[in-house]
């Protein structure tokens, strides 16, 4: 069940979701990793539009989607070429 937090603040759509579940040590893992990965684009159109702004140049030659995948930012162990 969507609960109206879910586009509106995701921390607070994450601390609601153990209670929904019944159980405050579990959390549905794949509604977080989608929220994660919808928070991760979210960011990258923000710090898009953020470096436009402090380098005075057209956000258009700013990537408009990321060029890593979300499982990529999410391994420890990658670094970005």
């Amino acid at each position: 069940m969507d609960s109206p937090l879910d586009d509106a603040d995701f921390h607070a759509w994450a601390n609601e979701q153990p209670a929904l579940q019944g159980h405050s040590w579990r959390l549905s893992i794949a509604n977080t990793r989608d929220r994660l990965a919808e928070a991760t684009e979210t960011v990258f159109r923000y710090a898009r539009r953020d470096a436009a702004i402090e380098t005075g140049m057209p956000e258009e030659v700013f990537p408009a989607d990321c060029p890593w995948s979300f499982a990529q930012i999410m391994d420890g162990a990658f670094w970005p070429e």
